[in-house]
């Protein structure tokens, strides 16, 4: 078995820094407080869908 990796150093390289972003931001994420106040949804409009 030969130890040549088929995929580019380039790619390798882009895929560690995408894991590492998406770890820094799910930390981000999980240090934001919760909102205090709900807050309403969306209101559908008959546009959106016709009427039953």
């Amino acid at each position: 078995m030969t130890d040549v990796n088929p995929f580019p150093d380039d790619l390798l390289r882009l895929q560690e820094r995408l894991h590492r972003a998406h770890a820094e931001h799910r930390t981000y994420l999980i240090g934001l407080p919760w909102s205090v106040e709900p807050v309403k949804g969306w209101v559908r409009g008959r546009a959106v869908l016709p009427p039953r």
